[in-house]
């Protein structure tokens, strides 16, 4: 309960919300996409997914929209209701009317990942010069902390 609201909050970062409701996005595609061909009901497969998102506010919203499931919602809908989730009511909405939900999903897990690799790559390169400002500054850290004492030591001689 404390990690998912703390998870909730976190979702409110732009930097993280962007990258967490793809990770978990690209997860629940790829899992319901599994477990609808492996013959799993709709409804435990809606549950698995969530839970494999490794997000626990989002596995509760989706455990919710499941039993709302059972009782007759349909699955856009359903995924609708989840805001991490709600990118995927669209595929889900074309595959529930073609008849082909897997293979939209599919699609859609495919599209997602290239997304997460690009925000892994845009992430990656906006941190790079902070860590080699902080490196810079470590090793800066030390020469003085080697150099204080020596020049200390040589003013003490003089």
């Amino acid at each position: 309960m404390l990690r998912a609201s703390w998870l909730r909050r976190l979702d409110r970062l732009p930097l993280y919300r962007q990258g967490a409701r793809t990770l978990a996005s690209l997860r629940f595609a790829r899992t319901l996409v599994l477990l609808l061909r492996g013959g799993v009901s709709a409804v435990d497969a809606l549950d698995l997914a969530g839970q494999s998102t490794g997000n626990a506010w989002v596995a509760g919203l989706v455990q919710q929209q499941a039993d709302a499931v059972r009782h007759g919602t349909s699955l856009s809908q359903a995924i609708r209701a989840v805001p991490p989730l709600e990118a995927l009511s669209g595929w889900i909405k074309a595959g529930e009317a073609s008849g082909d939900l897997t293979a939209l999903l599919e699609k859609a897990a495919d599209r997602l990942q290239q997304r997460w690799q690009t925000y892994l790559a845009r992430t990656t390169s906006l941190l790079e010069p902070l860590l080699i400002l902080l490196v810079g500054a470590f090793v800066l850290l030390i020469a003085l902390a080697i150099l204080l004492p020596v020049l200390s030591l040589n003013q003490a001689v003089l």
